[in-house]
């Protein structure tokens, strides 16, 4: 089962329009193509309000001593630097409350792949009705569902009117 990633920065407001058409529009071609789960990873989701078109929100959440640690030594930035950084955003403690799921990202990286493998489960496990009814499967089946009946509904009336 293929997993797409798309990944986005949006350092720009004035962009974040036009970033958010083209995420759309790449979204809708991995859909059409049958994609059974497109994973977008983009920092600023909240900020940028498309947390109002994705499903499910996950979260990959860390304390905020670890964070600042983390992100000191990836980018090799002073405490200052790296902690105005992550004031610029929105507080991973608040977007864990808006997440659907969350990974825990605290412990080693053998404990966050096992977490991940969680989330996994739970996000490739069969669909609900609704799910299904918004899936490419279900869009098709509504469709097909759709034709069928505007061709019996036309055949009983033509058929009604010759009598």
């Amino acid at each position: 089962m293929p997993i797409f990633y798309v990944t986005i920065s949006l350092s720009c407001s004035l962009l974040a329009p036009y970033i958010s058409s083209g995420i759309f529009w790449e979204i809708l071609k991995l859909w059409i193509k049958g994609s059974k789960v497109i994973v977008l990873d983009i920092p600023l989701l909240f900020e940028a309000k498309m947390d109002k078109w994705t499903k499910p929100i996950i979260v990959v959440w860390v304390d905020p001593e670890t964070q600042l640690h983390r992100l000191m030594a990836r980018d090799g930035s002073n405490e200052e630097d790296a902690q105005n950084r992550i004031n610029a955003q929105m507080s991973l403690d608040l977007k864990r409350k808006k997440a659907d799921i969350v990974i825990n990202n605290t412990g080693s990286l053998d404990e966050l792949n096992e977490e991940f493998q969680k989330v996994l489960c739970e996000v490739t496990k069969p669909l609900t009705w609704t799910e299904f009814g918004l899936s490419r499967q279900g869009a098709l089946s509504v469709l097909a569902s759709t034709i069928v009946g505007v061709i019996f509904c036309r055949n009983i009336l033509s058929n009604s009117s010759r009598l």
